[in-house]
């Protein structure tokens, strides 16, 4: 088991990346949105912004990052593509995305979908959100690969450490 001290010796060996401009994160969203993507409201093509273009290369070239994006800087969009990076070029198998319990409904029913039209996410998501314990286990008891999106709170449950452990 990694100490607290072990983990904070890691975090702060973590390099430094200088921050990239503008121009860059253009040309990294060119490489990694979809094709297909509609057009923003105006009429421009759907392109990343800075902070979500430099934490998806982040994740990918070094694994995580830690990024002090602003209300608006995309943080929904980045959390539902590191799986997919995670996944594809890290080996990963499943991940956890922990969210309010409030904003369960808008990230099934809008997000997720707005997402999948502008980038890719080859794999599955499984939410536990609303889900009685039953319910959670049974889906997390079959140990498929993909997202499970469950509410922050779901770990105060009782079986909140069994509902990580299985994932």
């Amino acid at each position: 088991m990694i100490t607290v001290q072990q983990d904070n010796q890691r975090i702060a060996q973590l390099p430094i990346l200088n921050r990239p401009g503008e121009e860059w994160a253009e040309e990294y969203s060119r490489h990694v949105t979809l094709a297909s993507a509609p057009p923003n409201p105006d009429g421009t093509p759907f392109g990343l912004k800075l902070e979500q273009a430099w934490s998806l290369a982040s994740y990918q070239q070094m694994g995580g990052f830690f990024a002090p994006i602003p209300v608006g800087g995309g943080k929904t969009l980045i959390s539902l593509c590191v799986p997919h990076i995670g996944f594809k070029y890290r080996g990963h198998q499943r991940a956890l995305l922990l969210i309010p319990p409030s904003l369960a409904d808008q990230l099934i029913s809008r997000d997720i979908p707005w997402v999948r039209e502008r980038m890719p996410m080859g794999y599955q998501w499984y939410s536990l959100c609303g889900k009685t314990k039953a319910k959670r286990q049974a889906i997390i008891s079959k140990q498929r690969p993909g997202l499970y999106i469950a509410p922050y709170t779901a770990l105060s449950n009782i079986d909140g450490l069994e509902v990580m452990r299985g994932i």
